[in-house]
């Protein structure tokens, strides 16, 4: 160096192989969740604990007619009327609250007719 003095370098490395790894199949079992649920011909939603949307297959896109980027990382009182959501989010509310399954049953009237849809609110328990 220009002062003459001693110029010292430290190097470190670490192995990430492991890490890479994990990731890897980490997207391997999304990849394979995502195949399996969006294939069921049902609505499948996963909610964070703000009730936001975390997750929803392609049912669930389809049948509210809206695009996965406008679902996710939104509440569903966000994305629907009360005269839709006064029905079920007292159920899913009490899901998120006890810790416990909540089913029910909840009829609506839709523009090609009347329907009865049966609902789980199951909590995904770490």
């Amino acid at each position: 160096n220009d002062a003459g003095h001693p110029v010292r370098f430290l190097g470190l490395t670490s192995d990430v192989t492991e890490r890479y790894e994990a990731e890897a199949a980490l997207r391997q079992s999304e990849d394979r969740f995502r195949a399996a649920v969006d294939c069921f011909p049902y609505v499948f939603t996963i909610y964070g604990p703000d009730l936001r949307i975390c997750f929803v297959n392609q049912a669930g896109v389809q049948k509210s007619g809206l695009r996965e980027q406008d679902i996710v990382g939104r509440r569903d009182d966000e994305l629907f009327p009360p005269s839709v959501t006064d029905t079920y989010l007292p159920h899913l509310r009490r899901a998120f609250e006890t810790k416990t399954r909540q089913v029910f049953e909840s009829t609506h009237t839709l523009p090609n007719g009347t329907t009865t849809i049966l609902v789980n609110y199951v909590p995904l328990l770490d």
